[in-house]
């Protein structure tokens, strides 16, 4: 009988469990699920990548007729509502700023929800900065708000210079849209720019302070009900005149240019 026992325990020993199989047939863990991180991670390579193809693609066109056939072009207006949710979801966790900042710069004509939830929640965050220059057409009043935070707290020059310029662009357009007269507070800002960041890149070779200038100038010489300033030229029969010449009459002025 102690034999018999004895192969028993033995065959045990040796033998591979019976649940191996059982193991083996059961279902892999499920994969853990992403974080707000990662899945906006994930949209921002899925733009990514879409737009480098698509720019592949166009390069490879030889005709007009293949740029045609191309797909639509990529645009950031199919990821930014994703992101949107993902960021309410999760406004505490770290990505949420830079979600918001990258849905801003991306589309900064028509970012309401963004500018408004980077005012509520993120307006004292530094990295605003970044948004200087891209909230000067936001349709949001809350762009106002940020763009007096980035200069009050940035110590970048190159950030604050493009929130005093834009801030004194949107109180412009608003008195415009008003019909109002008092525009003080825009051209307190315009000469803001004009005496602290006219060294500041706008466009091309044009500094913060040439269109700071430009827009003194306009506001304080070719608003309506202002005199047209002096104009000289010559006519299509090469014959010279000044506009003063006209005063009294009504005169069309036509501005073009040939590039």
């Amino acid at each position: 009988m102690r034999r018999i026992m004895l192969g028993i325990v033995v065959m045990l020993a040796i033998s591979p469990p019976l649940r191996a199989d059982d193991k083996a047939k059961e279902k892999p863990a499920p994969d853990k699920p992403k974080t707000g991180a990662e899945q906006y991670q994930a949209l921002v390579k899925e733009y990514d990548d879409a737009l480098k193809a698509w720019m592949k693609s166009y390069q490879a066109a030889k005709t007009d007729e293949d740029r045609r056939r191309l797909p639509g072009y990529p645009t950031p207006q199919k990821y930014e509502k994703q992101i949107l949710d993902l960021v309410e979801k999760n406004p505490h966790d770290a990505f949420a700023l830079d979600a918001l900042i990258w849905v801003v710069q991306h589309n900064p004509g028509n970012s309401n929800r963004a500018v408004e939830l980077i005012a509520k929640d993120h307006v004292q965050d530094k990295r605003v900065g970044a948004l200087a220059g891209s909230l000067v057409y936001s349709p949001s009043s809350s762009a106002d708000v940020i763009l007096r935070a980035i200069l009050q707290n940035s110590t970048d020059h190159k950030e604050q210079g493009p929130a005093c310029f834009g801030l004194a662009k949107r109180l412009k357009t608003k008195a415009d849209r008003a019909q109002s007269k008092d525009t003080t507070e825009a051209e307190k800002y315009f000469q803001q720019t004009i005496e602290k960041y006219a060294d500041v890149k706008y466009y091309g070779k044009k500094t913060l302070g040439d269109a700071a200038k430009g827009a003194l100038f306009e506001m304080h010489h070719l608003s309506i009900g202002k005199p047209a300033p002096e104009i000289e030229g010559a006519d299509v029969d090469n014959k010279k005149f000044k506009l003063s010449d006209y005063r009294g009459k009504v005169v069309l002025l036509d501005f073009w240019g040939n590039w």
